[in-house]
């Protein structure tokens, strides 16, 4: 083992962190000791940073800081090569016993911000997410994926491709009544408000949705029959998110298929939006259900002094449960 870790060491420094990592995670399980989760955790997190920096998502600054860490990380990981497994701690026993989520959690965060809308920090909002899970306590039991730029095609070929039991969407709402003059999203909110020459769907005269791209790049809204019918034809689907401005007609239509959906009664400022999601995947990630962890959500954002706690709107639907 001695041998070893100098060889790990002299990779790092010749800045090939991933084949380190690789080479201990080849490694036997009596020579891991208890690094082994470790490890992999550190491979996915080094794996995002890669892909994360080559989409733009995060600027040179920022992906020098994240790799750093991750080499500190790595150096730590070698050092502990070899050491005896510590023997199991007992769980303390709760006066009052957390439901656990399921295990194995795969989470599919999609995020679109056409060209032609305000700009919002959707790529903030991913690394809150991935941020949040990453430091939980279970985070073994989460799997993110994501898709940015989405598309109506994209969409559903995630859906089938992923399988996940948590959909997420990050990016703009409409609220759309008819014969109302185009307008941009107002400017730190997640709104986005125009006309649509194909007969919008009615609700009292407006009707919410969430804006995907075309082919083109540009805004298009996905009817919430349109969502609710796709959702119903991917089983598996325990709890959907949709993080944008007047999402709340399309999460009641989708809670016809799914038994748990978060919808925005209104316009959302962008930075209540992060926080909530940051919130709500750091609860979910230590344990909690999803109940539990959207109430969670609404008080960081208070604790945060943000307005507009009130905003999200978690609904149910007991016969799916």
């Amino acid at each position: 083992m001695e041998k070893i870790k100098p060889e790990l060491r002299n990779l790092i420094a010749r800045d090939r962190v991933k084949q380190a990592l690789e080479q201990m995670n080849g490694l036997p399980d009596i020579q891991k000791g208890d690094i082994g989760d470790d490890i992999t955790a550190l491979l996915t997190r080094l794996s995002a940073l890669t892909r994360n920096t080559n989409m733009g998502i995060l600027d040179s600054g920022e992906a020098s800081r994240e790799k750093n860490k991750i080499v500190v990380a790595a150096l730590a990981l070698i050092d502990d090569l070899g050491k005896a497994p510590s023997l199991p701690v007992p769980e303390p026993v709760l006066s009052s016993p957390i439901a656990p989520v399921s295990s194995n959690q795969k989470i599919l965060f999609m995020a679109s911000n056409p060209t032609n809308t305000g700009q919002l920090r959707l790529g903030e909002e991913h690394r809150e997410v991935e941020q949040s899970l990453r430091e939980s306590g279970m985070r073994e039991k989460f799997a993110l994926t994501e898709r940015f730029a989405v598309t109506a095609k994209s969409l559903f070929t995630a859906l089938l491709d992923e399988s996940p039991q948590v959909v997420h969407f990050s990016g703009h709402g409409q609220m759309i009544k008819d014969n109302q003059a185009a307008s941009g999203s107002d400017t730190g909110y997640r709104s986005l408000v125009f006309s649509l020459a194909d007969e919008p769907e009615p609700m009292e005269g407006y009707t919410g949705g969430i804006v995907v791209e075309d082919s083109e790049g540009k805004a298009r809204l996905v009817k919430a029959s349109a969502l609710a019918t796709l959702f119903g034809n991917i089983s598996g689907i325990k709890c959907v998110v949709l993080n944008a401005c007047y999402s709340e007609s399309q999460a009641k239509a989708i809670l016809e298929k799914v038994p748990y959906v978060i919808g925005m009664n209104t316009a959302v400022p962008d930075k209540t939006a992060i926080a909530f999601a940051s919130g709500f995947y750091r609860s979910l990630g230590n344990g909690r259900d999803y109940e539990n962890s959207f109430a969670l959500a609404k008080s960081l954002v208070e604790l945060e002094g943000l307005p507009g706690a009130g905003i999200p709107v978690l609904h149910k639907n007991e016969a799916l449960l």
